[in-house]
């Protein structure tokens, strides 16, 4: 089961490739996977991410489905309502990231510890499941994933293309520093939570994606692995499964 927002949800591809059972897509487009935290922007109403959540958590806590459960979601954008590289500016247009139980806290940073203990107390109840916390992926920060497709023409019998070529595969990249300098205020901020819940793994993949000085949005392997700024390919989720499938099995 995966439960969280369109990072959450391009997981599924690449888990569904990788295995013979079923993989159960718990996810909304901007909903933080946490217990009575709403999350919106100018295109999403105010309450609608608190009531799926809190309504998917309430049937994950009562079925105890004997099922791994992944929690993903964006992080510092949500926190820092900053876009990384100044892109896709419409994730922090009107942002409010509130607790539904207290809106007097108006720190994101806040709202989301508070909201992340409640999720993992109840979590750590299930006798049945395993309960993966899942660090969102490095942000690449770069259009198209670097893969630009080429435009095409259809005269008749006849199709035109471009000669517009993909990106530099040795360029898709970010600065590792500058993904690390974004993201340690949100790691720290999970790390000190999920500390009192012995019982939840949390898996980080930055490791995967990044060497000591770059942050890399293409394999060799497994080709472009972004579809766009922050979302992972069909492949990019492949290279991401069969990582998250090994630390499964890992004990």
């Amino acid at each position: 089961m995966v439960l969280g927002d369109s990072h959450g949800e391009h997981l599924i591809s690449g888990l569904v490739s990788i295995t013979t059972g079923r993989v159960e897509n718990f996810t909304s487009v901007g909903c933080i996977p946490l217990r009575n935290v709403d999350r919106y922007d100018s295109r999403f109403a105010p309450g609608e991410c608190a009531r799926t959540i809190n309504s998917w958590l309430d049937k994950i806590v009562k079925d105890d489905p004997g099922a791994v459960i992944i929690l993903s979601a964006m992080g510092p954008l949500y926190l820092d309502a900053v876009p990384f590289k100044g892109k896709d500016v419409a994730r922090v247009t009107g942002l409010g990231v509130e607790l539904i139980t207290d809106k007097s806290i108006t720190d994101r940073y806040k709202v989301f510890e508070i909201g992340l203990r409640q999720t993992l107390f109840e979590l750590s109840s299930l006798r049945k499941s395993t309960v993966i916390f899942a660090i969102d992926v490095p942000e690449l920060g770069i259009d198209s994933g670097c893969s630009k497709g080429s435009k095409k023409l259809s005269i008749g019998k006849f199709v035109l293309r471009d000669l517009v070529p993909a990106a530099d595969a040795q360029n898709c990249a970010v600065p590792r520093h500058d993904y690390e300098d974004r993201a340690a205020s949100y790691k720290k901020l999970v790390s000190n939570v999920v500390a009192e819940f012995p019982a939840i793994r949390v898996f980080d993949p930055t490791d995967l994606f990044c060497d000591p000085d770059l942050c890399k949005g293409y394999d060799p392997r497994y080709g472009f692995l972004y579809r766009d700024v922050d979302h992972l390919s069909a492949s990019g989720s492949r290279f991401y499964a069969e990582r998250l499938a090994d630390f499964i099995h890992r004990k």
